[in-house]
């Protein structure tokens, strides 16, 4: 799980009117080793350099004492809550789901999913894109706004549906691009997401 990903469960589980049921990672573990193989099987040649930046970003965390301690209390709260499975739709997954029985799903940077799951939570399922809908589907929204030099790059909250990136559009954002460098804007992308 990403840091981005753990940064938004953290928050999610100290919000006072939720409570976190649960939840499923789709990855052989939950550990920092289990992340970086997960980050090498998915990113191929790109894998050093995303790991560098996360490797960046951990040490950037580590200067401050007091913020790592209670970032690793929330985390072994959050991950308390978290299966990590192999594959998500495995009818064990879905039994899992079904028991924990939701109000609401939420989605962070999974793979595609089908409405068996996604369906399950009774008011639905809510994702994070990383992009402006509809006009940036896919993945790496914020490199192809920044190519294309749109003024902005944008962060979508989406019902999910069966469709690709095409769910109703519950909120949108955006973050200027002008004289900032990629990590930057995907950063801010992240946080504002």
């Amino acid at each position: 799980m990403d840091p981005a990903a753990r940064e938004f469960l953290g928050r999610i589980d100290e919000h006072p009117e939720i409570e976190l049921a649960g939840g499923v990672c789709q990855s052989r573990g939950l550990s920092l080793r289990h992340q970086a193989v997960d980050v090498i099987r998915r990113r191929g040649v790109l894998a050093p350099a995303v790991l560098a930046v996360y490797a960046a970003q951990g040490a950037r965390r580590l200067l401050d004492r007091r913020a790592r301690l209670r970032r690793r209390r929330r985390e072994r709260s959050v991950l308390a809550h978290f299966l990590a499975v192999e594959r998500m739709h495995d009818p064990t997954v879905l039994q899992h789901v079904r028991a924990l029985a939701p109000d609401l799903g939420l989605v962070y940077g999974a793979p595609i999913l089908k409405p068996e799951l996604f369906e399950i939570p009774r008011f639905g399922t809510l994702g994070i894109h990383h992009g402006a809908l509809p006009d940036y589907r896919g993945k790496k929204t914020a490199f192809w706004a920044m190519v294309n030099r749109e003024p902005a790059a944008g962060v979508t909250i989406q019902r999910i549906n069966a469709g690709v990136d095409t769910g109703e559009i519950v909120s949108a954002g955006s973050v200027t691009t002008a004289g900032k460098r990629y990590g930057r804007v995907d950063a801010e992308l992240q946080a504002l997401g």
